[in-house]
Parts: C-alpha cells; structure tokens; sequence
C-alpha cells in the first residue's frame, strides 16, 4: 500500500508529504499518543530488501540520538513496521522533530552569498554543534548547505537556530566495521565538500574532514559559491587533493560595517553591524558597488574577506564640512580616495584604474644571495685587509 495521507504507521497518522528524495519520503505526521506533529522520513521500498542501505538509514537515528545538542535534530525513534488492513505495510521509518524554516541551499539560491555577518553566526552554530558529535565520537561526512536547516528562532543571534541533519553516512570514530562497510561508506560524500582524504577513499577518516567540510561551506556563503567547482563531478576530487580551489579574483560586490558611530576619538563601537546591502552583478570587473551609511569611521569590506577602504580618513587631510572620506584599496588597483555627504545613506559606484604589472611591488621573498657572490665579497674583504689572509693561513698549517 502506497504512503498516503490518512495513512496510519503504527501509532503515526500521516498528514502532508513535506518531499522526497533518491532513497525516501518525508511526512508531516500526527503522533497519536502524544498528540504532536513530528516528520517521519521513510525508506522506499525498493531499498528496504538491501541490507546495507537499510543499515545505514536505521544508523542515522541511532547516531543522531546519541548527540544531545540544540544544533542536531532529535530523533524521537526509528523502526520496522509490517502491518496489516489500514495500515501500510513493511515500512522502515525515523520519527524525528518537526522544523519549520528553510535549507541553507534554499537560502543561498534565493540570495546568491550572504552577508559576512550572518555567514559567521551561522558557521558558528554548526560548528558548536559539530563539537557536540566529535565529542560523542561521531563524525558526519557528509555536511553541506542540503543537511543545514536554518529555524526561526527569535532567541538566537539573527533569529534563527542552525539544525545539522542526515547523519545517514556518518560512523563512529572508533567503530570497526566490516570491509565492505568501509569501502561503501567511505566513498559517500558530496564531491565539492569532500575532504582531499576522503577524496582518496581513505579508510580512516576522523573529525577533520567535517572541518574542512564546514570551510567550503563558509567559503560558498560568503563567495557565492564552492570553492572548487565548473568541473565535471569525478574532477572535484581530484582538484581539491592537489588543493588548487579558485580563489575570488574579481571585485563583485562590497558592503560596510560600521565599526564606531560618533565623531569624538571615545565614540563607543556598535553592539552589532548593521545590515550589508549588495550589489552582484558590478557594471564592469574594476567597478565596486559600495553601500555606504555615511557615519564617521566605517571599514569597507568585500565579500570575499579582503579590507577595500579602512577609515578615519588621515586628519593631515580632513574632509571637507559634511562629509566623510573613504580610501579605497585593492591588489592590482590604484588606491581611490572617495568623498560621500554624511546626511545619510548613499551608494557610489567607483571606477578603479589598473596599475600597470611593471608597477606592482613584486610579493616573492627576496632571493638569497648565491654562494659565489658571497665568495667575491670574503675576497673583497681580505684584499683590503693582507693580515685576515695571513692569519687564515697560520691557522690552517
């Protein structure tokens, strides 16, 4: 019999179908004897007869359930049901609480990258929450922006809570399993957040390759995108083994973060930055789209994390009455000295102007001096001095 709603999983009446995927189906359900919403996900059934792939779906409750942590989804149960009449028959199912919000890949899909604010405080939660599972011995391997769910929450920094899901892949640190376990489970992962180990179907993978997970995650917040992507999937890996990601190289797009408000030297910084406006599509690569509030002493950030204008403006150069003086810089750019009103906000697009390679500062550390240079110089040095010579030869007699 078909999931259905009306449909009763033990004492689980199904309500709405929430989604699906490649190995199931989410329900919203009633739990009819504690009379609560939960969302209870389903093995399909052409997976329940493989034995490893019902292992691993029966896993993820298990694992999650042994991490106590606001940031990790609780898991209320999970289990096998063969029915009979009215209820569905031979069903593997989670029950597991209810979120209402949105992935973090929604969220980036309708905002492109978001501010470096709000990347933090959510890079932070997960984090916190995947302390919580190393420290319970359980590594994820597999996070990426599909497995983060973004929870209204008027409590939290930003109002909202950071839930980790699908530890469908995950394992025990210390656990021993079987060849086959270890050669089916360890290549899973989603390529763009794999770690270069596990890239290279390591068999022992630890907590490190959620880490490095977590960093492509930022990475894609703030950026826009992975940091290794425009390749064919089996290239990824590889890429990121020899560690070659494309780093941000054009001036998309910049906001400001206002460190200070006032205009004495004692102003008191700001309890939290203002809100960032941004500009994705730039009318050329050397053009910035600045948003500027207008206030005294501002910093002006891209998003891809370099400082593009630091601020108060030198005082051996005021600005002028009623207004306020950036100072622009970027690698490869001429530094640009922008002057905005201080009645209010504004935006300014700035054109900056190339500096010719001839002109740039070379970034290579100075070259040692070659050995035979530094023969010349000691024979320089004895040549104005006869006795260091003669000395040396005492000696080596």
């Amino acid at each position: 019999m078909a999931l259905a709603p009306g449909k009763r999983i033990g004492k689980y009446e199904l309500r709405r179908k929430l989604g699906e995927g490649g190995f199931g189906f989410v329900f919203v359900a009633n739990d009819t004897s504690l009379d609560r919403e939960v969302a209870l996900k389903f093995l399909r059934a052409e997976h329940t007869a493989n034995v490893e792939i019902l292992r691993r779906f029966l896993q993820e409750a298990r694992l999650a359930a042994k991490i106590v942590h606001p940031g990790i989804v609780t898991v209320f149960e999970c289990g096998q049901i063969a029915g009979t009449g009215s209820v569905v028959d031979g069903v593997a199912y989670i029950a597991m609480e209810l979120l209402h919000g949105e992935s973090l890949s929604s969220r980036l899909e309708r905002a492109g990258r978001l501010p470096a604010a709000s990347a933090m405080v959510i890079a932070w939660q997960v984090a916190s929450a995947l302390e919580a599972a190393h420290a319970a011995g359980i590594v994820h391997r597999d996070l990426k922006p599909d497995n983060i769910f973004l929870c209204t929450d008027p409590t939290m920094p930003g109002g909202e809570r950071v839930k980790v899901l699908d530890f469908g892949i995950a394992k025990l640190a210390t656990a021993q399993g079987t060849a086959s376990q270890t050669r089916s489970m360890v290549v899973m992962g989603t390529p763009p957040y794999m770690s270069p180990e596990q890239c290279r179907s390591a068999a022992h993978i630890d907590h490190r390759s959620d880490i490095y997970a977590l960093g492509c995650i930022v990475f894609e917040l703030v950026c826009g995108r992975p940091p290794f992507e425009g390749e064919a999937g089996e290239h990824r890996p590889a890429r990121a083994r020899r560690g070659r990601g494309r780093g941000r190289r054009r001036l998309a797009a910049s906001g400001v973060w206002l460190a200070t408000r006032g205009d004495g030297p004692a102003a008191a910084p700001l309890s939290s930055p203002p809100p960032f406006a941004t500009a994705p599509k730039p009318a050329a690569p050397e053009t910035i789209t600045i948003a500027i509030d207008a206030t005294p002493k501002a910093e002006v950030y891209a998003f891809d994390g370099r400082l593009l204008g630091t601020t108060p403006y030198m005082r051996s150069q005021p600005p002028l009455d009623g207004s306020v003086v950036f100072l622009l810089k970027a690698d490869g750019y001429r530094d640009q000295r922008v002057e905005l009103p201080a009645d209010g906000s504004t935006q300014r697009q700035v054109r900056l102007e190339s500096v010719p390679k001839r002109n740039r500062r070379s970034r290579r550390p100075p070259s040692r001096r070659s050995p035979r240079r530094n023969q010349n110089r000691s024979r320089n040095r004895n040549r104005s001095n006869p006795n260091r010579t003669r000395q040396r030869r005492r000696i080596r007699r």
